[in-house]
């Protein structure tokens, strides 16, 4: 059962009773490395599973299980676990990266443990942006057979900056084009997620943050290093869901971030050396949306998707003088990402539904042609900066039974 922070394993007769706890697990707010523990509850003569899965940051974007084997107490007369005791503290048995453990089950002798393994995998892909038509087949630019998420275009447009969790952490990676490989460029303990440029193209900014514990709130705190290489300096600290855009052809850098309390999604406009921030604009947000958005080229607009109720509704919105506008591209799309165009004269919009996923071009006039569709999830396309090139995820969902032996 879940209950609040934490996840139990209960039991009670088959006549009702009052249920009793044999173990408590804590909740963590943040992914975490998967592990499968065990712990021994007395006089044990069976086991159970159960396992306590930790959400990443958007659904978007990061979740992780931890499975656990407990050891429950099953004496001769006490069969249902009645006294709620055990006789030790859970101990980790596995440490994998990418593994999402489900539907726990342990042979009759104890000694085998068999479990499916399914999750989502985000791999990159880049497609050539065609002027007219569709897009060409994306081709498939890391091979890791981990989760690998774009989000920056180095300055000449010959390679991606992106995050993977390859190393069973998020670590932040570069790779040009014609290669079959990636570079570390940010690689060290903890999380760093999210690669942008600086205006300048000088330095890039990035997420680093800690495992939350406990159900504990850990602060995130924007960081800059050199894109030449160097030792990296904290720009500012925010809440766990904040994010970064930069302009290109502007020295402005936007931070988006919810105010839960208010039902706000909130701009700020910080320096990305000094960390000054000035908050700029507060738009009212559905509670339950994800809201997606992408600051312009040239530094004066934000545009949204999935902010509230209208699905199918892109919102345009001045930040200084806080104008705005709508574009519908009709009640039969479901909006959930949104990125500008190089040149910034358009957008590029991801389209999703339980049929799966298309990507968009949307004109300003508000005009709109699918250059793509596909049966599996699709990330927000990154156009590069000379808008040749769109970078973009595609995920995959994986199911399959394993076996532990004589853990």
């Amino acid at each position: 059962m879940d209950d609040g922070r934490k996840r139990r394993v209960s039991s009670k007769t088959s006549a009702g009773g009052t249920r009793r706890t044999c173990l408590a697990v804590a909740v963590v707010a943040r992914r975490a490395t998967c592990g499968i523990h065990k712990v021994q509850c007395g006089n044990t003569e069976a086991r159970r599973g159960y396992r306590d899965c930790v959400g990443g940051r958007r659904s978007a974007r990061h979740a992780f299980c931890r499975a656990w084997i407990a050891q429950l107490l099953l004496a001769r007369r006490q069969p249902h676990c009645l006294l709620g005791r055990r006789a030790g503290e859970p101990r980790r048995i596995t440490n994998w990266a990418g593994v999402s453990p489900l539907d726990l089950s342990v042979s009759a002798d104890s000694k085998r443990l068999v479990f499916v393994n399914s999750g989502l995998q985000r791999e990159l892909y880049v497609a050539e942006n065609p002027k007219k038509g569709k897009l060409e087949t994306p081709r498939r630019l890391t091979l890791e057979g981990r989760n690998n998420l774009p989000s920056a275009w180095t300055s000449d447009g010959q390679a991606l900056f992106f995050y993977s969790d390859r190393n069973g952490n998020w670590d932040i990676f570069r790779q040009r084009l014609q290669l079959r490989t990636a570079e570390d460029f940010v690689v060290g303990p903890g999380e760093q997620t999210e690669p942008r440029l600086t205006p300048d193209g000088s330095s890039v900014l990035y997420w680093d943050y800690k495992e939350a514990t406990a159900g504990a709130s850990e602060p995130r705190r924007l960081m800059r290093v050199p894109i030449s290489g160097g030792a990296p300096e904290q720009v500012l600290e925010s809440s766990p869901d904040a994010e970064v855009r930069c302009a290109r052809a502007h020295s402005r850098c936007i931070l988006g971030e919810r105010d839960r309390i208010k039902n706000e999604l909130v701009f700020t406009d910080i320096d990305p050396v000094r960390g000054k921030a000035v908050e700029l604009l507060r738009l009212a947000a559905d509670p339950a949306a994800s809201p997606e958005w992408d600051l312009s080229p040239d530094g004066v607009t934000v545009a949204i998707v999935n902010l509230d109720d209208a699905k199918d509704r892109m919102r345009l919105v001045q930040l200084d003088s806080k104008t705005a506008r709508s574009i519908s591209l009709g009640h039969a799309k479901t909006l959930s990402g949104i990125s500008w165009s190089a040149h910034g004269k358009g957008w590029f919009v991801t389209s999703s539904s339980v049929r799966g996923a298309s990507i968009l071009s949307v004109q300003s006039n508000g005009a709109s042609s699918e250059l793509w569709s596909t049966s599996n999830i699709v990330g927000t396309p990154l156009s590069s900066p000379d808008d040749r090139n769109l970078a973009f995820t595609i995920s995959t969902r994986n199911s399959n039974a394993w076996l532990i032996e004589n853990f």
